[in-house]
């Protein structure tokens, strides 16, 4: 069974597809050179805009709270850099107090100084996980299948701002309405006003993942 294209993947074959054009290939040269068919081809003209798609492919950052499961940040951008991870943990912290510890990859945005350097300031220890080893970031992995399987694929986006709107929903949906098998069928959301409710302050441990 083909696997479905992603979004990115089918705005740069039409990319390339416009390339080859410009090089006197027909269209039908270059469906069989990308094994689809013409009626595909032109479906997808229709349907995807290269430069729309690239606005939002860019980048994404998303936290996940380790113990009670909720999606703390789930931001689209068409680029984004050390300062800008910055901003978007210290609102999460504004708002929930900061964590001991901030587990992230390798990508230059979380190990940059502007960053690194920030975060034992606020008490926050970043622990990044260990080039081709994504099992140790295994929560944040399980989220980016998740959110890739049921966002990413599905979703169509126009702009940044619409890609924003619709990743404000998903999250909504994701911590207020889907419960959670490890955490008893609860929602991320209601596990953690039992836990504030209890006195139980967990919440110490975020893992966070940024997909390029």
């Amino acid at each position: 069974m083909r696997r479905r294209r992603t979004a990115e993947e089918v705005a740069r074959l039409l990319r390339e597809a416009d390339r080859d054009l410009a090089k006197g290939l027909t269209v039908s040269d270059i469906c069989r050179k990308a094994g689809i068919a013409e009626t595909t081809y032109y479906r997808w003209r229709q349907q995807y805009d290269p430069e729309k798609v690239d606005a939002i492919a860019g980048a994404e950052s998303w936290m996940v709270d380790e113990y009670t499961r909720e999606c703390l940040v789930l931001h689209a951008d068409s680029s984004i850099t050390g300062a800008a991870v910055r901003r978007i943990v210290a609102r999460v912290i504004g708002r929930r107090g900061a964590p001991t510890r901030i587990r992230g990859d390798n990508g230059s945005e979380f190990i940059c100084e502007a960053l690194v350097n920030w975060l034992p300031g606020v008490g926050a220890e970043s622990i990044p996980v260990a080039a081709g080893i994504p099992w140790e970031n295994g929560y944040i992995e399980s989220f980016h299948s998740r959110l890739r399987d049921e966002f990413r694929e599905r979703v169509e986006f126009e702009t940044v701002a619409d890609a924003r709107e619709k990743a404000a929903w998903y999250r909504r949906e994701y911590n207020t309405i889907r419960p959670h098998s490890s955490l008893r069928y609860a929602t991320p959301k209601e596990f953690s006003a039992a836990c504030d409710k209890k006195g139980i302050n967990q919440r110490t441990k975020v893992r966070k993942s940024v997909s390029m």
